[in-house]
C-alpha cells in the first residue's frame, strides 16, 4: 500500500472505453440485459491460428471488404484491420476530455457523499460507495459521463474528481486506520456531505 500519506495516483475511468469500442454497437446501451457472452468474448478473447486472426471484419452488414479496403466505408463504420493493426487500435485510448460551462462544485478538501442511486443499465458509481461519505482529493476536469454514452444519450461532459473513501466509511470499524480506497466520480455521482 506504501507508507502512510503517499499517493501516486493516474486518472484510470477512461480505460472502459477500450472495449467499449470492440462491442457491437447492437449490443451496446441495452439496458440491464447487458452485452451477451458471444459478443464480449469476440471482442475481448484474441482468436489463434483461424480466419479472423489474420482479418477481421469488425460487424458483419456494416460494410463489405471492398468497401473498407477502399476506406468508403463511411463515417461511423468501423474499417477491417490487418492482424498487425488491430493491437495498436486497441491499445490507443480516445480522447474523452471535453470541456463544459458547468461550474466546478467541489475543491480539493470538500466532504462529499455518494448518491445512493440504483440505475437501470450501465454506471461506474460502485454499489459499496453509495450513501458514503468521501472527501475530494483533486479535480481532474471535465470529461465524457460513461452512463449517457453507455446509452446512447450523449457525451453530458461534467467534472470529474478524485474522492478519497475511508475503509472504515465502507466496511466499518474493524478495518485498518490507514486504508482508503480513491474513486474518480463524476458530478452527477455526488452531493454536498450533510
Amino acid at each position: 500500500m506504501g507508507k502512510a500519506g503517499f499517493f501516486h495516483h493516474r486518472p484510470v475511468f477512461c480505460r472502459w472505453a477500450v472495449s467499449h469500442r470492440r462491442i457491437p454497437p447492437r449490443h451496446r446501451g441495452n439496458g440491464s440485459r447487458g452485452i451477451p457472452q458471444h459478443a464480449l468474448l469476440r471482442a475481448l478473447v484474441p482468436r489463434d491460428g483461424k480466419a479472423g486472426d489474420r482479418k477481421r471484419i469488425v460487424y458483419p452488414g456494416r460494410a463489405g471488404r471492398q468497401d473498407s479496403a477502399v476506406g468508403a466505408a463511411g463515417e461511423g463504420i468501423m474499417k477491417i484491420l490487418e492482424k498487425e493493426q488491430v493491437y495498436d487500435a486497441v491499445k490507443t485510448n480516445p480522447v474523452y476530455v471535453r470541456p463544459t460551462d458547468l461550474p466546478i462544485r467541489f475543491a480539493a478538501g470538500d466532504r462529499v457523499q455518494a448518491k445512493n442511486i440504483h440505475p437501470q443499465g450501465h454506471t461506474r458509481l460502485p454499489r459499496y460507495v453509495r450513501g458514503k461519505t468521501g472527501t475530494v482529493v483533486r479535480r481532474h476536469g471535465s470529461f465524457v459521463f460513461p452512463d449517457t454514452v453507455a446509452h446512447g444519450n450523449g457525451e453530458k461532459p461534467q467534472h470529474v474528481y478524485s474522492v478519497r473513501f475511508e475503509a472504515r466509511e465502507l466496511w466499518g470499524e474493524e478495518r485498518g486506520d490507514n486504508s482508503a480506497v480513491y474513486l474518480d466520480l463524476w458530478d452527477d455521482y455526488i452531493i454536498p456531505a450533510t
